[in-house]
């Protein structure tokens, strides 16, 4: 009975420097990617930010996308698949901080039409004041 053996062809040496090849393969491949824990805690963040800023009235979709992001990375984490976590948490940064900015950019928005509006009401009280002024 004949078995067949990968290294059978390789001659002293030869059949150690493959066996030592295929043992180093064989390890690096079991080495696993460690968990994306700083990148997990920077989306947290962000989100929190985003959060803070406004984003949930200024920018819930970006807030929305960033939020899915997150939990799909927790799941990864969970699954123990720590690239696709990281990758993950990446776009839920990225997410965060442009819901952060739209948020920034609405509530900068909603404070000058606020104080364009403020403008209008006292220029038509200066306004009416002159005119009662003039009537005197």
């Amino acid at each position: 009975m004949y078995f067949f053996s990968p290294l059978a062809g390789f001659p002293g040496r030869s059949r150690m420097a493959a066996a030592a090849l295929a043992l180093t393969l064989a390890l690096t491949g079991c080495a696993t990617v460690p968990p994306p824990n700083d990148s997990m805690t920077l989306a947290q963040n962000q989100l929190q930010a985003a959060r803070d800023a406004g984003a949930a009235d200024y920018a819930p979709v970006d807030l929305g996308f960033a939020q899915d992001k997150f939990q799909q990375a927790q799941a990864a984490m969970a699954e123990r698949k720590y690239a696709a976590a990281a990758d993950l948490a990446e776009e839920s940064s990225a997410d965060a901080e442009l819901a952060r900015t739209k948020a920034r950019l609405g509530a900068a928005r909603a404070q000058m039409q606020s104080k364009l509006q403020e403008n209008t009401r006292l220029r038509r009280e200066g306004e009416q004041l002159a005119t009662r002024q003039q009537q005197m």
